[in-house]
């Protein structure tokens, strides 16, 4: 079997099918900045406010006739190798565009001995692992398109990690069937076997990585997870309150002094939770029905795209761990953002654990509450 080396974009992309399925469109997001603050008391701005323009490409679905998928997420076929992942946008530098095409192309020509049919009659919809899995780049990056073939193609099921599609106490799987997918639209898939379709499809990210900004589809797609059940009683709260998200200590970023932050937190009438052991029906919940979020920039914050507009989140960014994603998503959402920049290196965990001066927290707090 002889591989090109194509990339979407490239000379043979003609061989796809391809459907349109939304035209360019220009996005203009206003950022709502409520209260910046830093540690060091310096004067430097954490965020200039100024507005976010996203010029988002059109979107197509493409689809590979006779195709095979290997390592989950690399699709190919006798002709080409086609380059399923965010890697391969402009915005990303050359260098490390080439070495991702190359291991692609080096995947495909690996394994394409060892190929099993048990698929061969199906089609499949796949979406490549951004982020290496975490969740914030699974929800806001993959979801959409998911949801974006389904509506296209309301039967067309979904290639998955195993992991991730055929254990119903994970995560991800309730999110899927929050989203509205169920077991029998998910084909699990071992990295280690390489599969033969009868179709492949996959389609262009609802996400501009020059901006770093979402697709307003893709807003609208997360935004219609809300209406999929009412709230759940497991959070335990109402509309209307203030919530902590601590980080799980495992993960890195914590805070170093927590417990100090914490009686602060109760002192203020603020609720804490861990999402670790919730489940996604309660995080959403928890999220949509909160007037203030405060949480460490990264994976806690990112279920703010289940938060009401007009919501306030306190973002507590660490400098070590520089961040637009969920600046710009809450942008896009119409929620207001305040930031407390924390320059203090903590010593727990390995040196990955920062410190949040709790002076600089509280006064934080009484300005957001009392604005």
């Amino acid at each position: 079997m002889s591989l090109g080396d194509t990339t979407i974009g490239g000379p043979k992309l003609e061989i796809l099918g391809k459907q349109k399925v939304a035209e360019e469109v220009k996005t203009i997001y206003f950022p709502r900045i409520g209260v910046l603050a830093r540690d060091d008391l310096k004067d430097d701005l954490i965020r200039d406010g100024f507005r976010i323009v996203s010029d988002h490409p059109e979107i197509s679905i493409y689809e590979v006739s006779d195709g095979f998928l290997a390592n989950e997420y690399v699709v190919y076929d006798k002709n080409s190798v086609y380059f399923v992942t965010s890697l391969s946008v402009n915005s990303v530098w050359p260098a490390i565009r080439e070495k991702r095409r190359q291991d692609f192309v080096s995947i495909a020509r690996s394994v394409k001995l060892h190929v099993s049919e048990e698929h061969k009659d199906q089609s499949v919809f796949v979406a490549h692992n951004e982020g290496g899995g975490t969740w914030g780049h699974y929800l806001a990056q993959n979801l959409p398109k998911m949801l974006l073939a389904k509506s296209i193609y309301p039967s067309l099921k979904l290639g998955l990690p195993a992991s991730y599609g055929s254990n119903k106490n994970s995560s991800w799987f309730q999110l899927l069937d929050r989203a509205g997918f169920s077991e029998a639209d998910i084909i699990p898939l071992d990295r280690n076997i390489t599969y033969s379709f009868k179709k492949i499809f996959f389609c262009d990210f609802l996400w501009d990585f020059v901006s770093g900004c979402p697709h307003p589809l893709a807003i609208d797609f997360l935004r219609g997870i809300l209406k999929n059940g009412s709230l759940d009683k497991e959070t335990g709260i109402s509309a209307g309150r203030k919530v902590f998200i601590e980080r799980d200590a495992r993960y890195g970023r914590n805070i170093e002094n927590i417990e100090q932050i914490k009686k602060i937190c109760d002192e203020f009438g603020i609720e804490i939770h861990k999402t670790a052991g919730l489940s996604v029906g309660a995080q959403i919940d928890l999220f949509r029905s909160s007037q203030l979020v405060i949480g460490t920039l990264g994976s806690d914050l990112t279920n703010v795209v289940f938060c009401s507009p007009d919501t306030h989140v306190l973002s507590l960014s660490p400098t070590s761990h520089g961040d637009n994603f969920f600046y710009n998503m809450s942008a896009a959402l119409n929620l207001v953002w305040s930031e407390i920049l924390c320059t203090k290196k903590g010593v727990a965990n390995g040196g990955r654990s920062f410190h949040l001066d709790p002076e600089v927290f509280s006064l934080t707090l009484r300005k957001i509450l009392n604005s």
